[in-house]
């Protein structure tokens, strides 16, 4: 029973994370494709070095290792796009 409060708990949060367009005055559609890949790129590897695909039997904590490494890389994501000079707009 622990197990499935922990997954419903999970999703719950996960609903209430933000959601984001990107924008940028100057680039191309084709340099936004290309620094959306290298930042999702980076995030993913950034997700798997918090522990993202984690596996375990239930109550081993295993759920959320990934869903607290799956916030955590798209913090980093959201951070990397910044970085090359996008801005976050949350959609309503």
């Amino acid at each position: 029973m622990k197990h499935l409060t922990l997954i419903v708990c999970c999703v719950l949060l996960a609903g209430c994370a933000p959601i984001y367009n990107y924008t940028h005055p100057q680039f191309s559609e084709a340099q936004w494709k290309k620094d959306r890949y290298e930042c999702k790129h980076q995030a993913s590897m950034y997700e798997a070095s918090q522990g993202g695909g984690a596996v375990g039997p239930p109550g081993s904590g295993a759920a959320f290792m990934n869903f607290t490494a799956a916030r955590a890389a798209a913090e980093h994501f959201k951070e990397c796009l910044e970085a090359r000079g996008y801005t976050a707009v949350p959609v309503e």
